[in-house]
């Protein structure tokens, strides 16, 4: 089964942005659980993740995704 994934990029996990977000995210799992989305995260620039590379967030941000692994706009 495809799932939606949504990502939080950060460049460092003690981002306020990030870690309230991810409070959010956590808060609401079991809804999240039942829309079959699945939560990525990556706090680390420097690794120059794959999708990372592929969607080049600056900063904080969260991404959408649709189940073909395209950004929703």
């Amino acid at each position: 089964m495809a799932r939606r994934p949504v990502v939080v990029f950060a460049d460092t996990p003690n981002d306020p942005n990030y870690i309230r977000q991810m409070e959010l995210i956590a808060e609401r799992l079991p809804a999240l659980a039942e829309r079959d989305v699945l939560v990525i995260t990556d706090t680390d620039p420097a690794a120059r993740s794959e999708i990372r590379t592929k969607l080049r967030p600056r900063g904080f941000s969260l991404v959408l995704m649709d189940k073909d692994l395209r950004p929703v706009i």
